[in-house]
């Protein structure tokens, strides 16, 4: 669509005010400076969006194109050309009732999706509002947060930014270092009295996904191709979890933001449908695997 719209620009950027080419235009019938004008600005407009959003890519084609229609048939009103107004015009509805079709597609996706969350937060909301009135729970959820706290104090500040050559780079790995952080996770599990879910690396298509709707194309922010779980049952558990990785000398935790902390009682799990987890971001500064340095790539646990 959008080589075809760039084309249908320039084509018309040149064209003569619709008449024939082959007779030589006389001094009235010069290309459409307004025309040319809007094909001089579509180009950079896409380029720029295709750099600095381009999840919003083809949002913006599709607007360029339908905007230029609806500029193109007024001026073949203005100019007279019956035959051209009614084609572009004609054009121009259909991509205006296409263009409306999918925003209500998508207006009626999220509200679904906004219900079925809905749902699952007020699930989540009335047992965790039940645990936090079990005799000792929220005394021991207090020290499992000041138990973060001190990790996080003590966490490198460097920063959760990738620094693989390239993305190809990354995804190797994380092929790599997957089984590492799993064989890692297991142990953590066992000394808390946990149970320990092993994860693959995310799918491709997925990350690329992530990548252009949540970090605008920035590939570096994807931290979390190389993930595990570990599920505890009690907040006591969960500190001497949180204890055991920050104590393991082949861990080198990083500072992760306060709202990664969903056991908080203030924390606005309505957000994340309900759902509570405590989440961190680490390195393994001294796995290896074939010769190739691992060190430096960024894991969520």
């Amino acid at each position: 669509m959008f080589v075809c719209g760039v084309a249908t620009v320039l084509l018309l950027a040149i064209w003569p005010n619709g008449k024939d080419n082959r007779t030589p235009p006389k001094d009235e019938e010069r290309p459409n400076i307004g025309i040319a004008a809007v094909s001089a600005i579509i180009g950079p407009s896409l380029s720029f969006v295709a750099v600095y959003r381009p999840q919003y890519t083809s949002y913006a084609g599709f607007g360029v194109v339908t905007t230029f229609m609806l500029g193109y048939t007024a001026i073949e009103i203005l100019e007279g050309n019956v035959l051209l107004s009614v084609l572009s015009g004609l054009l121009s509805l259909f991509l205006i009732s296409v263009s409306v079709f999918l925003l209500f597609k998508r207006r009626l996706a999220l509200n679904r999706a906004a219900a079925a969350t809905g749902w699952d937060a007020a699930r989540y909301k009335v047992a965790f509002t039940e645990l936090l009135e079990t005799p000792g729970f929220a005394k021991a959820l207090h020290e499992c947060r000041a138990r973060w706290g001190e990790a996080m104090r003590t966490a490198s500040q460097s920063g959760k930014s990738q620094s693989s050559v390239d993305i190809e780079a990354l995804f190797l790995e994380a092929d790599l270092l997957n089984p590492i952080l799993q064989g890692k996770a297991a142990s953590w599990a066992v000394q808390s009295n946990g149970t320990h879910h092993a994860a693959p690396v995310k799918g491709e298509e997925r990350a690329i996904e992530k990548v252009y709707r949540s970090y605008d194309g920035d590939w570096r922010r994807l931290c979390d191709l190389v993930r595990t779980t570990i599920v505890l049952s009690s907040p006591q558990e969960l500190a001497r979890c949180l204890d055991a990785i920050a104590a393991d000398p082949d861990v080198e935790l990083l500072v992760t933001k306060p709202n990664k902390m969903h056991l908080d009682p203030n924390y606005n799990a309505a957000s994340n449908g309900g759902y509570r987890d405590v989440q961190l971001s680490l390195r393994l500064p001294r796995a290896t695997a074939y010769g190739i340095s691992l060190g430096m790539h960024i894991v969520e646990v």
